[in-house]
């Protein structure tokens, strides 16, 4: 959106991106719940949410999701910073940034339909295990090889922006199949509140630090990955 609009204000495609965001809401209020709802659950309530997470599996899951989230949005609002470096380096127009943003952070598009793949051939917990490793391996790594030519930081790029949102699905399935299933809507809203929530000081603390460290400030993105697999570490599907 912003590629398309650079001759226009910033408030454009930002209006535009909230009117597509609205268009999804009411598609998905379109589309209502889905067939395998428990005919049975109980309300939904902030109390209900909460007391899910006191079961052990669903806390495992949930804290994994927790740690992607640390990691997933804050590495979104870098990615036009991080493709300066390589930019310039292969002397691209500036105008070039927000397209190779938008490819680095739609190929995760790609990495999601892979890993839904995947699971026919691997359980989905491995794959959200190998998609959090992948993506916090390319986390500690990029700051130390930005010396590289600049199509490998590119390739790098890409790879991280392929596996940062790989798991996402694979989160979502896990957690509603260990949440208690008379309460499932409201653990999965309390899951999601929290980890969005938690993109909040990553994002701020990598942007705001972002003209002292550059590259380096990646590494506070680090124990999102990290705590996320610790966390999952003796979880069985």
């Amino acid at each position: 959106m912003r590629g398309i609009t650079l001759d226009f204000s910033w408030q454009v495609p930002l209006l535009v991106s909230s009117l597509l965001a609205l268009l999804g809401g009411l598609l998905v209020g379109w589309l209502g719940s889905g067939p395998h709802l428990p005919a049975t659950a109980s309300a939904h309530t902030l109390r209900s949410g909460l007391r899910a997470l006191t079961r052990p599996k669903f806390r495992a899951v949930a804290v994994g999701y927790f740690g992607h989230c640390w990691e997933l949005y804050a590495f979104w609002m870098l990615t036009p910073l991080l493709v300066l470096q390589p930019l310039t380096a292969l002397n691209l127009p500036l105008s070039a940034v927000p397209w190779l943003a938008f490819f680095i952070i739609a190929i995760g598009s790609l990495g999601c339909i892979g890993g839904g793949l995947l699971t026919k051939q691997l359980p989905g917990l491995t794959v959200a295990r190998l998609a959090l490793f992948s993506s916090g391996s390319i986390c500690l790594l990029y700051p130390l090889m930005t010396q590289l030519p600049a199509w490998i930081l590119f390739a790098l790029l890409l790879f991280w922006g392929l596996t940062v949102i790989a798991d996402s699905p694979q989160f979502s399935a896990l957690a509603a199949h260990f949440a208690p299933k008379e309460n499932v809507g409201s653990a999965l809203a309390i899951m999601n509140a929290i980890g969005f929530s938690l993109t909040l000081p990553a994002i701020w603390l990598t942007s705001n630090l972002w003209s002292i460290h550059n590259e380096w400030v990646t590494w506070l993105l680090l124990p999102g990955p990290i705590i996320g697999l610790w966390a999952m570490r003796k979880l069985s599907a």
